[in-house]
C-alpha cells in the first residue's frame, strides 16, 4: 500500500487578506480595489506566503503603505482598515504614523505608496484621477506640500 503523496498547494501571500477584506460590509468596487491593491503591494515587494504573519520588515513595511493608502483613500474606520490586516485599530494609527514620520522619505515606501496611490485614483475617480483638486491644489501639488510640511516639522522638532 503506497503513502498517499500530501498535496502541498502554495497560497498567495495575499489569500488570507483577501478573506478578510471579502468578510467586511464594504461594496463589491472596494472589496476588488482592494484586493487588488493587496496583490500589487505584495508582488512589488516580493513577498511570499511565509512572510505573511511574520515580523520581517519587508512585510511590515509593505502592510505599513498599504495602510497608509487605504487609510488616506478610503472611508473606512481604522477598525475596518485593521480588520484586513487582522490587527487592533491601535496598530493602524501606529502604521499611518511610521509612515508619515519615516517612510514617506525612503525611496521604496515611496515608490510603493505612489505607485498604489495611482492605481487607487484611477479606479475611484476615473481617467481624471489627477486632476481632482482640494483647496486648488492638484495632487502633485499636495504632495509636495506635505513632505515640505513633514520635514519642516521634522526640523522643528529637533530644536
Amino acid at each position: 500500500m503506497e503513502k498517499q503523496k500530501k498535496s502541498t498547494i502554495k497560497l498567495k501571500p495575499w489569500t488570507p487578506n483577501l478573506q478578510k477584506i471579502h468578510s467586511l460590509n464594504i461594496s463589491e468596487l472596494n472589496k476588488t480595489i482592494l484586493s487588488n491593491v493587496f496583490s500589487r503591494a505584495y508582488l512589488h515587494m516580493s513577498i511570499d506566503s511565509d512572510m505573511i504573519d511574520s515580523r520581517k520588515r519587508a512585510m511590515v513595511n509593505t502592510n505599513i503603505v498599504i495602510a497608509s493608502v487605504v487609510h488616506d483613500y478610503f472611508k473606512f474606520t481604522l477598525s475596518q482598515i485593521g480588520k484586513m490586516f487582522g490587527k487592533h485599530h491601535a496598530t493602524i494609527i501606529h502604521y499611518v504614523k511610521v509612515y508619515e514620520e519615516t517612510l514617506c522619505m525612503e525611496k521604496d515606501s515611496v515608490e510603493l505608496y505612489n505607485k498604489l496611490a495611482e492605481y487607487c485614483r484611477f479606479e475611484l475617480y476615473g481617467e481624471k484621477g489627477e486632476d481632482y483638486s482640494i483647496s486648488g491644489q492638484n495632487y502633485a501639488e499636495l504632495t509636495e506640500t506635505c513632505r515640505v510640511l513633514i520635514s519642516r516639522n521634522k526640523q522643528l522638532n529637533q530644536i
